[in-house]
């Protein structure tokens, strides 16, 4: 089973501009933890960027494994928000 999960991120434009990455493994520094533990990163461009799958999902991924999500964009607050929330939804089945 592979143990990372991935969504990409539409701008109101419906231009790519990120990405969201969830990982099954444990908190560090958090031994004993509830197996099911999950981990969340982001990765965003700039709006005049052009946004690169692969660059955005390796620093989503490497964000969510240092336990650090990233900082979201004033203008992605929303999109970012639902796409978060639906991440948890879909980990929590995925990771049980």
């Amino acid at each position: 089973m592979n143990n990372t999960l991935i969504k990409y991120l539409d701008d109101k434009s419906g231009n790519r501009r990120g990405c969201i990455a969830c990982t099954g493994r444990k908190v560090p520094g958090s031994e004993g933890a509830d197996p099911r533990s999950f981990l969340i990163g982001t990765s965003f461009c700039g709006k005049k960027d052009v946004f690169k799958k692969e660059i955005g999902r390796e620093i989503a991924i490497g964000r969510a494994e240092k336990g650090t999500s990233g900082s979201i964009p004033g203008d992605m607050v929303t999109e970012t928000s639902v796409a978060w929330e639906q991440m948890v939804a879909r980990a929590e089945k995925y990771f049980k």
